[in-house]
């Protein structure tokens, strides 16, 4: 309140200027403009009506914030987060999404966010193709974009282009800046991705050497034994799972998974059934090292709840360096085993402060069920570990 009362001369509302030296002067937040907290101010005002915890507002006055107001600002993890995530679109049409693009090492000691069948519209079997769905996966913080290009009957051209391009700046040729990728506006063949999974799709030298030039880390196909192919020779490889592949993989083969993600590159996707565009547990991913566990962005639940989380991290650039854990040897030269039971080394202990907008459940009042019968709440909180304690 003292700090309020600074700010404002003493006054009963704080305007935007009087928010802006207060964040940059009190709180230190020198990221902050005055325009974007101009907009702060209508967005805390427009929150705070819409969730009816001020039941008496004064219409008429400048856009202004209340002492009430200021606490609920600084609570508001929309407001006044930790994390800030920022998404960064380089340029988008009406018709088509058209983005320049720098290509970005792609290491092994980080987390990737990648999307799965980016460009559908909701399930995986019937719904639509479109660009929208790439655009809103880009503006939630997703890496890696997939995208399936199918080729016509004499293989000369793509089927059903849906215009969708990308242009690589580094391009110096008229000829080379003309090369334009297409998708179909809709699914013309199913796949049991189980069964049929990617390394299957991109396996073969039927490609054009100007396709091959494109490809950083090839995605190849090994024959032999799941050991075999997730040995460490010194050549980079990429390979792609199915989610139950990995699983089946992660409870015979934990150590040799964790050693060969330090070094090369681990995709896992969902497994075919999840037809509604549901999510497998991202961390039975991460735990052994896995980079890139593909998410259906069409979807909703828990599992995209923990994936927005975690990528929140490193400014919502996409990618999040990994537990150092995964990346060093352990007891006797091995490698980590996310099976170990560990001894607890330190203890994490949350505060809950305050909580909002349970009050847009409550017509009769804004602090009872009804006459005779408080609210009694509780709140719960979780995390992700690796290892069992």
């Amino acid at each position: 309140m003292e700090a309020y009362s600074k700010f404002t001369g003493g006054g009963s509302y704080m305007s935007a200027k009087q928010l802006h030296r207060f964040l940059v002067e009190h709180q230190g937040a020198k990221d902050h403009t005055l325009t974007d907290l101009e907009k702060v101010v209508e967005k805390v005002l427009q929150v705070r009506k819409t969730c009816q915890e001020i039941i008496n507002v004064d219409q008429n006055r400048e856009q202004q914030i209340t002492h009430d107001e200021l606490f609920h600002f600084l609570l508001h993890d929309d407001f006044n987060g930790p994390l800030i995530a920022k998404s960064f679109i380089f340029a988008t049409c009406p018709s088509f999404l058209c983005f320049s693009f720098r290509l970005i090492l792609l290491k092994a000691n980080n987390n990737l966010s990648p999307g799965h069948n980016s460009y559908l519209t909701g399930n995986q079997l019937s719904s639509d193709c479109s660009e929208e769905p790439i655009i809103k996966a880009l503006k939630r913080g997703v890496h890696v974009i997939e995208l399936d290009l199918w080729p016509t009957f004499n293989k000369d051209d793509i089927k059903d282009n849906k215009d969708c391009s990308t242009l690589n700046e580094s391009e110096s040729s008229e000829e080379e800046s003309k090369g334009k990728e297409s998708l179909n506006s809709s699914r013309k063949k199913v796949e049991t991705e189980d069964t049929l999974n990617d390394s299957d799709r991109d396996e073969g030298n039927h490609y054009s050497p100007d396709y091959k030039r494109i490809i950083t880390i090839r995605n190849r196909k090994l024959k032999g034994c799941l050991k075999d192919k997730l040995k460490t020779d010194g050549e980079l490889r990429r390979q792609s799972w199915s989610e139950t592949t990995h699983e089946k993989a992660s409870e015979s083969h934990g150590t040799d998974i964790v050693r060969f993600t330090q070094k090369n590159i681990l995709r896992v996707y969902p497994r075919a059934m999840r037809v509604k565009s549901s999510n497998l547990k991202p961390h039975i991913g991460w735990m052994y090292g896995v980079q890139m566990v593909a998410f259906n962005m069409q979807g909703h639940g828990k599992s995209l709840w923990l994936m927005q989380g975690m990528f929140r991290a490193n400014g919502g650039c996409g990618y999040v360096k990994k537990p150092q854990i995964l990346m060093q040897k352990h007891q006797c030269g091995n490698e980590f085993d996310p099976t170990w039971i560990l001894t607890v080394k330190k203890t994490l202990k949350v505060k809950v402060y305050t909580g909002h907008g349970w009050s847009l459940d409550f017509s009769l009042s804004s602090t009872h069920f009804d006459n005779c019968s408080p609210p009694d709440f509780y709140t719960e909180v979780s995390w992700i570990i690796l290892g069992k304690h």
